[in-house]
C-alpha cells in the first residue's frame, strides 16, 4: 500500500474504530491526482512519531481526503539515539545527505560550524529540507522523522554533549577501527545518545583536535582516502546503524 504522512498528534491508545484523519493538502493532492484514489481505497499513514496506521478513504472531494483508521501500530525508537553532527557540504549535496541519513536511521542531524567551514545554512534552507526527510521516510518505511537542528559552533555542541552525558565520537585521521569504536560506545550503555562528529573537507584544526581530547571524544577512522563530507558522514552513519541494530 502507498504511504502517506499525517501528523495526527494522537497517542497509541486512540480508538481506531472512530478515528478519522484529514490528509494534509499535499498528501491529498498525491492521493487524488497521482494515484487517482477513491472512496474505499486503503492506504498506510505514519505520523512521524512512531505510529503507523492502516486506513480507508471514506470521503473524497476535489481537494480533501478523509480516511478512517482501521488499525494502529507503534514502533519504539531505536536506542541509543544516533546524532550526526557534521560540517555542511555545498549545494545539493546537503539535500542528498539529509535524504540518505534518514534512510540509514540517523535520529538527528546537527549542522556543525567549524573553523574551516565554508557553508552556514540559513534557517529557511534547513526548514525546506524537512520535506526531504518526510519523502525519505515515506520511501524507506521509517515511522520516526529525523530531526534537523539549527547550525551550531563546534564548541557549543561539545559543551552541550558534556552536560547531557552523551557519548562523543569524532572522525579523525588515524582514528580507531569504526566497528570497534562504535561497538565500544554502544556497549558502554551509559549514554542514551551517540553524537558523531564529521569535519569539513579542509579537515579539523589543531585547536579542534585538542578540544576533542579534552572532551573525551573517541577517535574513529574512515580509511586511508580523503572523503567528501557527505561520504564520511553517511559511511559513519551506515556503520553506526548496523552496529546498533545487530
Amino acid at each position: 500500500m502507498d504511504r502517506f504522512y499525517a501528523p495526527t498528534g494522537s497517542d497509541s491508545e486512540t480508538d481506531s474504530d472512530t478515528e478519522v484523519i484529514t490528509l494534509p493538502e499535499g498528501e491529498a493532492r498525491h492521493f487524488l491526482r497521482v494515484l487517482r484514489g477513491k472512496v474505499g481505497d486503503q492506504i498506510l499513514l505514519f505520523d512521524g512519531q512512531g505510529h503507523e496506521m492502516t486506513a480507508e478513504a471514506t470521503s473524497v472531494s476535489k481537494k480533501e481526503v478523509v480516511v478512517r483508521v482501521l488499525e494502529r501500530r507503534y514502533e519504539s525508537p531505536a536506542s541509543p539515539r544516533i546524532v550526526l553532527a557534521t560540517a555542511v557540504p555545498k549545494g545539493e549535496r546537503l539535500r542528498w545527505l539529509v535524504e540518505k541519513a534518514t534512510e540509514l536511521g540517523v535520529d538527528a542531524i546537527q549542522p556543525l560550524l567549524t573553523q574551516r567551514s565554508v557553508v552556514d545554512p540559513r534557517p529557511t534552507k534547513m526548514a525546506r529540507l524537512e520535506n526531504n526527510v518526510i519523502a525519505a521516510c515515506k520511501q524507506c518505511g521509517r515511522n520516526h522523522l529525523m530531526t534537523l537542528h539549527e547550525p551550531q559552533p563546534l564548541d557549543a555542541v561539545l559543551d552541550a554533549a558534556a552536560q547531557s552525558g552523551e557519548a562523543l565520537i569524532a572522525a579523525v585521521p588515524g582514528g580507531g577501527t569504526a566497528v570497534d569504536v562504535l561497538s565500544e560506545a554502544i556497549a558502554s550503555g551509559g549514554a542514551g545518545t551517540i553524537r558523531m562528529l564529521v569535519g569539513p573537507e579542509g579537515g579539523w584544526t589543531e585547536a579542534e583536535l585538542s578540544r576533542f581530547e579534552e572532551s573525551g571524544c573517541l577517535p574513529i577512522g574512515l580509511g586511508r582516502n580523503i572523503l567528501r563530507i557527505e561520504t564520511a558522514a553517511l559511511g559513519l552513519a551506515a556503520i553506526a546503524g548496523a552496529v546498533r541494530d545487530q
